[in-house]
């Protein structure tokens, strides 16, 4: 019995060893790979001996250093749609590999890679291709540090604002998308020296998805040939516009300005308010508008859509007040005058009383009595006939028919100018 119960307990024994082997096994191997100061100092010694930082670093010369390109966006710092000046933040990969900085790592205590300065080794002299002219070529600071390899490749990640020149499209403001390239070379090296290349490995995201002003659509990445020998890299950032608030704080108050200054032709003549109400909402929208000149693209090639439409709306509410007083001139007319025969022939088809009064007669006008009302009026509302188809109108029936013919007309102006400049802006 004693023989059969040995067993579990030298199992449990044997599986004890093993976990404090496989401990000890573990942990010796760690301390092995764990590496001192002085090894990378030694490491550095050696692989550095005898180092050119000033020569490409490739045994044959004939072959060229290909160049890893990439860039990550992280905002949008500054659109100019005058000077056509982009400023952005980002972070470009650089990666490339050097012949004269390999070792092994098993002769250095397991050191697989290093960060070392940037001014220590050859580096590709990258300058931004389409700069600003107030921003700099790309510059690379003395402090910055690369990561260095084991099998000679080289790693550099340098971030900053990007400031270039890109010629921008406000046409369609403030619905407009706009698209620029930020472009890099390697200028007094052939693409057989130097090349860039799309990289298809790469340990950067762009983090940018639009702010309160943009919205990123797409960012694309191209290797093309410049100077049929040098080698670019082009990235292309297509940006849309929020609208959201030049649409609701200065485009919409315009356009219910000019819907209520249609009001002015339903107002009635004797109110004495029609010109002192015209004038203001033709000052309240030149207001607006003032305000709406400041946010608008200074530009005039080419000039936004909006500032045509503004001038429509500006120009036709002007049309309004400008009616609106020639009318109330109508009105006052003399009340013994009368309006020539064409005028009353077609204001007497607006206010539709032709029909009505040729089933009346001279004679049956003159027998009826007429109210007290209409005689305070001055008979205002006096109709002759002649012949049973002549209509007499007074000024003040004419200028109802202005009124009409003016509230009418301008509605249909509005909405024809509305629909085309909505289209316009909305066809991008």
């Amino acid at each position: 019995m004693a023989i059969v119960t040995s067993f579990p307990k030298k199992k449990k024994m044997i599986f004890k060893f093993s976990c404090v082997w496989f401990v000890f096994t573990l942990f010796l191997q760690e301390g092995c790979e764990a590496y001192t100061l002085t090894d990378v100092d030694t490491l550095w010694t050696n692989i550095t001996n005898g180092y050119n930082k000033n020569h490409r670093p490739i045994q044959d010369q004939s072959q060229r250093i290909d160049v890893s390109i990439n860039f990550a966006l992280y905002s949008i710092q500054e659109i100019n749609e005058l000077t056509g000046k982009v400023s952005v933040t980002g972070t470009l990969e650089l990666i490339w590999k050097d012949e004269e900085l390999v070792w092994k790592p098993d002769d250095y205590n397991y050191i697989y890679s290093m960060m070392v300065p940037i001014s220590e080794v050859w580096y590709p002299p990258l300058f931004i291709g389409n700069p600003d002219t107030t921003a700099t070529a790309f510059k690379v600071e003395d402090r910055s540090y690369v990561r260095l390899s084991s099998d000679g490749t080289i790693s550099f990640y340098p971030s900053g604002v990007y400031s270039v020149n890109s010629p921008l499209d406000s046409k369609y403001y403030p619905f407009d998308k706009q698209t620029f390239g930020i472009q890099f070379i390697v200028p007094g090296f052939i693409n057989t020296e130097v090349n860039l290349i799309e990289g298809t490995v790469t340990y950067i995201a762009s983090s940018f998805e639009g702010d309160g002003g943009w919205s990123l659509l797409n960012l694309t990445r191209a290797v093309t040939l410049v100077s049929q020998s040098t080698s670019a890299a082009t990235f292309t950032v297509s940006l849309e516009r929020k609208s959201t608030f030049m649409v609701v704080n200065i485009i919409l108050p315009i356009v219910f300005l000019a819907v209520i200054n249609l009001l002015v032709f339903v107002l009635p003549p004797d109110a004495g308010e029609r010109v002192s109400y015209s004038v203001t909402l033709l000052l309240s929208l030149a207001v607006f508008m003032t305000l709406l000149g400041d946010n608008l693209p200074k530009t005039s090639d080419p000039l936004p859509v909006l500032s045509y439409y503004l001038l429509a709306t500006l120009t036709l509410s002007t049309l309004m007040c400008v009616m609106a007083i020639l009318n109330l001139s109508i009105y006052h007319k003399n009340e013994q005058s009368r309006p020539p025969k064409c005028i009353s022939v077609v204001a007497g088809a607006v206010l539709c009383r032709n029909t009505f009064l040729k089933s009346q007669k001279v004679e049956d006008i003159a027998e009826t009595d007429i109210k007290p009302t209409m005689e305070k009026q001055g008979a205002n509302r006096k109709v002759a006939f002649e012949d049973n188809k002549e209509v007499t109108l007074s000024w003040k029936d004419v200028s109802y028919a202005v009124d009409i013919l003016c509230l009418v007309a301008f509605i249909i102006v509005m909405f024809v100018i509305n629909i085309y400049y909505l289209v316009q802006l909305t066809s991008q």
